[in-house]
């Protein structure tokens, strides 16, 4: 007899992230936003320079980390 594989608890999107910052961005999506390479987008986690969200093994980027690490960046002149 086979057993059905019992269901586990999903987490509401919602109630992770705010409304206006889904879908969150691929490293891809920001390097292309930043006009970047991509390695240029992972050295940036390295350095702790760039807030991700870690799904497994993936990193996921909210819009609001991205604008932060810009204004971050920022040069006054």
């Amino acid at each position: 007899m086979m057993r059905m594989p019992t269901e586990s608890p999903q987490c509401e999107p919602h109630a992770l992230v705010e409304p206006d910052e889904l879908p969150l961005l691929t490293a891809t999506e920001v390097a292309r936003l930043l006009a970047v390479p991509q390695s240029t987008v992972y050295r940036l986690v390295r350095r702790r320079q760039l807030a991700t969200v870690r799904l497994g093994r993936y990193f996921r980027f909210q819009r609001s980390a991205v604008r932060n690490c810009i204004n971050n960046k920022e040069v006054s002149r």
